[in-house]
């Protein structure tokens, strides 16, 4: 009969395990609101990083460009500065031209339902006289409707409500200026990352294989340079697909008519970046407008919308996007649709890339096990 030689170490490691996951089960409330506190302290560094990042992928191209035209030892000296520089640049202009472009069109469309309301529920109060037969009821609801008690009505809930918007004034002012400050450290902290990037890569890669396994540090360096492929990839694709997307609706909609052409285009364009939703976001706003000029030409763009959102998810999306990230579409959508329910646009942005991120090291190891 065999001597069974039991392993005290597996055997505490197990139980520790299990101490700490029955204390973690009880205790989540406290590790949810410690991981927000550390969160909400270090986020000025993750913004500083996201910015980093997204302006690295134009400026590395702003760099190359310039790398043609200019050479000696003044220039590149200081080509980093002025590519980073460009890029912001660029960036500012863009969004000035994008804002420019719907800010007022919304606007002025919001101030035309709003003045046309009275004149919207007048014409509903004498079709509803002159057609009581069809609903005496409905007749008499709206004829008894007075529109200047409503809007009295409407004011003193506004002034009740208003010294619990009053309360928390101090609440929102401190969280746009705590956004402010976040956004002004962020920035700063991105610029220094983008001017000294490669010394920081290769502090990094001296840390990491100074305090962790060789096997480890290899693996760490091999996920993170495949996170910033996908990620890269994922920000061009979705660039490219966006001016398309924005440029097919705009020249489509000029063709076919409809008002606020330029505005519509560069706001679905805009939406566009949040995979498989976005552009719908982006074109009910764009109905909502058209519906204040004429409401059959909102109707007709939305079928226009679908028709041009179907070819653009079955032809260019796959090509653009899909082969850059390289996740099946099921698995965008689960991706989306979860990400977006915990974390609503930023989810819905990060989640495709970080889940192609996952999905690619899955793919791996089952690919290495299969050999072996």
């Amino acid at each position: 009969m065999k001597e069974i030689k039991l392993d005290y170490r597996k055997i505490l490691e197990i139980v520790l395990i299990a101490i700490v996951c029955y204390w973690g089960l009880n205790n989540y409330k406290l590790i949810f609101n410690s991981f927000n506190n550390i969160l909400s302290v270090i986020m000025p560094f993750l913004i500083g990083f996201i910015i980093a990042f997204v302006l690295n992928v134009l400026m590395i191209r702003v760099e190359k460009l310039l790398m043609r035209f200019f050479n000696g030892k003044i220039f590149n000296y200081c080509k980093r500065i002025i590519s980073i520089s460009l890029s912001i640049l660029i960036l500012i202009g863009i969004l000035a031209l994008v804002i420019n472009l719907i800010i007022p069109e919304i606007s002025n469309a919001i101030k035309l339902i709003v003045d046309s309301l009275p004149e919207v529920f007048e014409d509903i109060q004498t079709w509803s006289k002159n057609n009581g037969d069809i609903s005496p009821r409905l007749e008499s609801l709206l004829s008894n409707i007075d529109l200047n008690s409503v809007t009295t009505e409407f004011s003193n809930i506004v002034k009740i409500g208003f010294t619990g918007v009053l309360g928390s004034t101090v609440d929102i002012l401190s969280m746009v200026v705590g956004g402010i400050f976040n956004l002004i450290v962020g920035f700063v902290f991105g610029f220094y990352i983008l001017v000294s990037k490669e010394t920081l890569k290769r502090q990094t890669h001296k840390l990491i294989r100074a305090y962790l396994p060789e096997n480890v540090s290899t693996k760490l360096v091999e996920i993170a340079a495949l996170s910033r492929t996908i990620f890269t990839n994922f920000i061009i694709g979705q660039t490219i697909e966006a001016i398309i997307l924005g440029g097919l609706c705009a020249i489509g909609m000029q063709i076919l008519g409809f008002p606020y052409a330029p505005m519509v285009g560069t706001l679905v364009g805009i939406t566009a970046f949040v995979p498989i939703v976005g552009a719908f976001i982006g074109g009910g706003i764009g109905a909502f407008m058209i519906m204040t000029v004429d409401p059959m030409q909102a109707v007709f763009f939305i079928i226009y919308l679908i028709v041009l959102q179907q070819l653009e998810g079955d032809l260019i999306y796959p090509r653009v996007v899909g082969s850059s990230v390289g996740l099946p579409s099921i698995w965008v959508l689960f991706a989306v649709t979860v990400g977006g329910g915990l974390w609503g646009i930023a989810g819905m942005l990060f989640s495709v890339p970080v889940l192609s991120v996952v999905y690619a090291l899955v793919k791996a190891h089952i690919n290495n096990v299969s050999k072996n």
